[in-house]
């Protein structure tokens, strides 16, 4: 009897280790394998990852624009092959058109070329030291002179990095001339004349707003509206300091019909870039830097002729008094 429960408890440890081992290569053996595979995936696409931010890094393309809007120049100054997919379009930051560069040529990109020569039917892909020359329609684009570009890489970059360039190239003033102009004609702050541009105020989720992509000429103004005018303007301080541009900036509009007599002022605004207008936050002008400046104001209430005068106030970095009547601008009510 005895002999049998030994047999017995002998089996029984037997088939205990039996399942034990069963449940070892069943279950927990591949479960470490699985986790091994994991792991080195893991470790894998951390590498792959690793290695395509460095490449994002390595991009830098050089992008300009040309003197009529005929073509752009981008060269691949950096040490990593970029190929490039795609051209965006901005306006008043607002994607106004994305353009598929792989595509090759059609309605608006009328050649592509690298270091001269032609390609077609495959994407450009640039070599260090390579440039690709984008030549364009600019008569199928509207007032391109308002246009800025960014071209984006297959990895996603778009360049140039910065901010966008402008797609109509804008030529180098020589310092002496911009010094001389500032000193004698008109002064540190220049306005960029044809930059006049006008927003209808419409009220969007119970607050005020402009359209941002649909600026309309400014010489021609709508008669009896709650309108933003608009204005880009340049430092071109001959001792190079910063402007700081306050609330107490305007713009005035006033008759220059003999017998006619009316002035309305344009409060300074600030615009987000979702076109919501704001209380206005004082501008910190650098040397060299442009910004595009936004006044409120309601046009008179019937068609007439009018002067619009630009009136810039604040101070100098250095905490000098700044003031300035930067334009005088003769506009029509209609």
């Amino acid at each position: 009897m005895k002999g049998n429960l030994k047999c017995k408890k002998a089996q029984a440890e037997v088939i205990g280790g039996i399942v034990i081992a069963t449940l070892i290569f069943s279950i927990i053996l591949p479960l470490i394998l699985m986790y091994q595979q994991t792991a080195g995936y893991v470790s894998t696409q951390s590498i792959v990852e690793l290695n395509f931010l460095n490449e994002k890094l390595k991009e830098k393309i050089v992008a300009v624009g040309s003197k009529d809007a005929s073509e752009i120049k981008a060269t691949n100054e950096g040490s990593i092959q970029v190929t490039l997919v795609r051209l965006w379009l901005v306006r008043n930051s607002y994607v106004e058109l994305v353009i598929d560069i792989k595509r090759g040529v059609g309605d608006i990109i009328t050649d592509i070329l690298i270091d001269g020569k032609r390609i077609e039917g495959i994407v450009p892909i640039l070599q260090p030291g390579s440039t690709l020359t984008i030549r364009l329609d600019a008569s199928k684009l509207t007032n391109p002179n308002q246009l800025y570009f960014y071209l984006e890489s297959d990895r996603g970059v778009l360049h140039p990095r910065e901010k966008a360039q402008p797609l109509v190239e804008i030529p180098e003033i020589p310092p002496e001339i911009i010094e001389f102009l500032a000193q004698t004609q008109f002064g540190p702050i220049i306005y960029w004349f044809f930059s006049l541009e006008y927003y209808e105020v419409q009220k969007l989720r119970g607050k005020y707003w402009i359209d941002l992509s649909d600026g309309y000429e400014g010489f021609v103004l709508p008669s009896n509206k709650d309108i933003v005018l608009s204005v880009n303007i340049t430092n071109y301080d001959p001792q190079q300091r910063s402007i700081i541009i306050d609330s107490r900036s305007q713009i005035e509009l006033y008759s220059i019909k003999t017998g006619e007599s009316f002035e309305e002022r344009f409060s300074i605004i600030s615009v987000d870039d979702n076109g919501y207008i704001k209380d206005f936050d004082n501008i910190v002008l650098d040397y060299g830097k442009s910004a595009r400046l936004y006044f409120r104001g309601n046009t008179p209430n019937k068609p007439t002729e009018a002067f619009l005068s630009i009136v810039l106030v604040g101070e100098f970095s250095d905490g000098s008094v700044y003031g300035q009547s930067i334009a005088v601008v003769g506009v029509k009510i209609i």
